[in-house]
This record gives C-alpha cells, sequence and structure tokens, in this order.
C-alpha cells in the first residue's frame, strides 16, 4: 500500500530503534559503531531518493478561480481541504495549486474583477501566500481559513494569518507592492494560456486536463490519474465510480480528450 513520505520515515526510524538501539550500540567497539553510522546514513540517503521519487508522482491539481467566489470557496473548504487533512487521505498523492484570477480582465485603466476592488485585493493576498510560503502545509491553512470568510476582506487575512502562524505583515506587503503586481500578472497570463479556455469558475484542470463539472468528484479523478499504490482514502471510491469520474482509466490518463463535459451524477 502506498504511504507518504512522513509516514515512511515514521517507519523506518521505527526500524532503526528497533534494531539499534543505544545499549546494543554501547556494546560494540567503535569501528563498529562507525560502521553502523555510515549504514544509518545510507539508509537515510535511500529514504530521501525514495521520497523525492514519491513526491514527482503525485498528480497535480490547479484550481483557477477568484477571491469571494462562492463556488470557489466551497471547491476550497469543502472538497480539496478535507482530501489534505483527513486521515488516510490523499494529502501524499496530490499538490494543489490555486491561481487567482478567473474572470478578471485588464483595461488601460487597470484591473477590473468580477466582484470588485476587494476580489483583485485578495486575489494578490492567495498569490503571495503561496510565494512566500512554498510548502503547501503552510499556505493551505491559510488559504481555507481566508475562504471561510472571504468578504471580511483584509481583516480577515489579517487573522489567518495570526490563526495560521504566518507572517501577516509579509502577506499584506507582498499583495499591496510591486510583488503582488507580478504575481497578478503572473496568474492573468497563466489563466490566458489554458487550452480550452475557461469557461466558468472554479475552472480545475488535473495534470494538464480540464476536469469540467467534476470538480465536486475530486477524489475519484485524483485516485483514477494516480499511478501508484493508492492511498486508503482512495478505498472510498468504487471502481466504478472512479471512472465514471474519469472515463478514460488511470492508464489512459496521457493522450486523452482534453475535456471531461459531463457531471457525475
Amino acid at each position: 500500500a502506498h504511504r507518504s513520505c512522513a509516514a515512511y520515515n515514521t517507519l523506518t526510524e521505527q526500524k532503526i530503534t528497533v534494531r539499534f538501539s543505544s545499549k546494543m550500540l554501547s556494546r560494540m567497539p567503535r569501528n563498529c559503531t562507525g560502521s553502523i553510522g555510515l549504514m544509518l546514513l545510507m539508509l537515510i540517503s535511500l529514504d530521501v531518493a525514495l521520497c523525492a521519487g514519491d513526491a514527482s508522482d503525485r498528480v497535480q491539481v490547479v484550481l483557477y478561480g477568484e477571491a469571494l467566489c462562492p463556488y470557489c470557496a466551497r471547491f476550497t473548504t469543502q472538497v480539496v481541504a478535507p482530501l489534505l487533512t483527513e486521515e488516510g487521505g490523499l494529502a501524499g498523492i496530490f499538490n494543489f495549486s490555486y491561481i487567482a484570477w478567473g474572470n478578471a480582465i485588464r483595461t488601460v485603466d487597470g484591473v477590473v474583477c468580477q466582484h470588485g476592488e476587494l476580489e483583485c485585493q485578495l486575489n494578490k493576498v492567495i498569490s503571495c501566500v503561496q510565494d512566500l510560503f512554498s510548502s503547501q502545509d503552510h499556505w493551505f491553512p491559510y488559504i481555507e481559513c481566508l475562504e471561510k470568510a472571504p468578504e471580511d476582506g483584509l481583516r480577515r487575512a489579517a487573522k489567518c494569518a495570526t490563526k495560521t502562524k504566518l507572517n501577516g505583515t509579509a502577506i499584506a506587503e507582498c499583495a499591496a507592492g510591486d510583488r503582488g503586481d507580478e504575481l497578478d500578472k503572473a496568474s492573468e497570463a497563466a489563466t490566458r494560456k489554458l487550452d480550452p479556455p475557461h469557461t466558468y469558475v472554479p475552472w480545475v484542470v488535473v495534470d494538464g486536463i480540464p476536469i469540467g463539472a467534476n470538480y465536486e468528484a475530486l477524489r475519484s479523478v485524483i485516485c483514477a490519474a494516480f499511478k501508484g499504490d493508492r492511498p486508503d482514502g482512495c478505498k472510498q471510491v468504487p471502481s466504478d465510480v472512479a471512472i465514471k469520474a474519469f472515463p478514460f482509466g488511470a492508464s489512459r490518463w496521457e493522450g486523452t480528450p482534453r475535456s471531461l463535459p459531463h457531471a457525475v451524477s
């Protein structure tokens, strides 16, 4: 069965503790303990290599959305969040990123957002927190917190920074400064490059393939797309549901049609 790197590391440490307790090491000659130290170093190096390979096999999930969009907030807090936090979930097999631009447009007078200026500000906040804190484990709880009450605006952003123990000042300065503008332009460019173009938000792309109205069945799509041993979180998904969510099947993920137009019932 598939295990995340954290679980694998824990198991490895347990094995080392059992096999080489401190009492056992104290009874051995120094040259022997030195050899064991070298062997442990090799084990750790192997563990790191295995984890690096594990990370490269992860399914890539990208949300193209916008702040103050109730459907984007629902997707983030009720669809993605449980997959990242539940025990035996999918956190170890997919990466999530949020491209915050959505239906905004750029005019000669500046950026016009669908839900007004507050959305424009919060889009930059969403981009900045991902830019400042590269670990998904750090920035996602912040975005989840923000999306639960985005209408509270920048005051909510500050509260979420405190709650998740992130540097709220750095986030605010990024969003209000040149870096925020740069990230906003990058989000715009990424959204414009979508093929096919997005027609609504949330627009969810899994390993480069837009999944259309199937975004609420994200668990099924990730499990179908993942090529490794599936975690316990995928056992909740019957194979026929996974196939319905992604009718081509995991083994045919590459070279398949570019979209999934039909929703999962």
